[in-house]
């Protein structure tokens, strides 16, 4: 078992503290980034009120730098050599628990990396988008990263816990999930792992499913938004991390909004050409992940060295190529390729 040091401890328990004040900022996802990324002083400034002199008094205790052990888990604080690269952010958090065990959170978080930002409802469709764009990336050994609450969470869950890389991102204490949650849990344990930056018994809050969603991003090399309705509440995360990717959908479903409104603001289109490759057939869905300057709509995507393409060789293992100058640009074709 590995326990955090106490400095990250104490922000770690000073979130949970602050949890109720925390809920008041959710409607503004970019305004809570900007409060998780505070020191623990500026945090208690900004948000301590009333109660300012006794949570500093508190602070200072040994009492706030311990916490209970993640039973039959881990506890990374950023100063840990296994705490992942990609998380060495302001808005980062401090402390992971982990479950699932050391070598398999490493080896997860060392592979190629997918993030599925999650949404509070989905049609059949794009249940049906989710779990196929998994399953193919899992195929390839690619890790899945994405929250439990949600239904497109629960569903790309479902098919990458198959194969053993799934990575599942909480909002809430570890030993707190309930109810779908709970089940979707249990099969990622079976060969992936959970995280969560909240004590091991916080219970469940309204900033917790916001905030995860950034540990969502953070840990994945490109993120994919399947079915949105475009709101601000649930893209917010994905301008944080790497390449931004969408699935587009009828234009008479609300919800796909969010994705229309992420490829209209510069995604372009890659189509298979030719025959059927290796591990993909002709007709495979496609998502297009495009520079995250596009997603901010500030301006077209700007050249970059070259095309990075990873895709299965013949031994099922991935592989580098190149090609000529060309907008950043990614497409997944299920089962098949994963280009960057």
């Amino acid at each position: 078992m590995t326990a955090a040091c106490p400095e990250c401890v104490r922000h770690c328990r000073l979130l949970a503290e602050l949890g109720p004040l925390l809920d008041y900022r959710t409607s503004r996802p970019q305004d809570l980034a900007e409060l998780l990324g505070l020191g623990d002083q500026e945090l208690i400034e900004a948000l301590g009120g009333r109660r300012r002199a006794q949570l500093r008094d508190w602070h200072r205790s040994r009492e706030a730098g311990r916490m209970e052990p993640c039973r039959g888990g881990i506890q990374l604080c950023r100063h840990d050599q296994a705490y992942p690269v990609s998380l060495h952010e302001p808005w980062a958090p401090a402390v992971l628990s982990v479950l699932g065990g050391r070598e398999r959170f490493a080896e997860l978080i060392g592979r190629p990396a997918v993030a599925f930002l999650d949404a509070p409802e989905a049609s059949d469709y794009g249940r049906a988008m989710a779990a196929s764009l998994a399953r193919g990336l899992a195929a390839a050994g690619v890790t899945i990263v994405a929250g439990v609450r949600g239904p497109l969470g629960r569903a790309v869950h479902a098919v990458a816990s198959r194969a053993g890389t799934s990575l599942a991102v909480l909002g809430e204490g570890l030993a707190t999930v309930r109810g779908r949650a709970e089940a979707t849990l249990r099969l990622v344990l079976d060969g992936g792992c959970a995280v969560s930056e909240l004590p091991w018994r916080s219970a469940a809050r309204k900033w917790g499913p916001v905030a995860c969603e950034r540990i969502v991003t953070g840990l994945g090399a490109a993120t994919v938004v399947v079915e949105s309705r475009g709101e601000e509440r649930e893209l917010w995360a994905g301008r944080l991390g790497g390449p931004l990717g969408a699935v587009p959908g009828m234009v008479t479903n609300p919800l796909a909004c969010g994705p229309h409104r992420l490829l209209a603001g510069g995604a372009r289109r890659h189509r298979h050409a030719g025959g059927p490759r290796r591990g993909g057939h002709r007709g495979s869905p496609a998502w297009i992940l495009r520079s995250r300057k596009a997603a901010r709509g500030d301006g077209c995507v700007g050249r970059t060295g070259g095309d990075r393409r990873v895709e299965p060789d013949r031994g099922g293992s991935l592989r580098e190529a190149r090609s000529g100058p060309r907008p950043l640009a990614l497409t997944v074709v299920t089962g098949a390729q994963v280009h960057i």
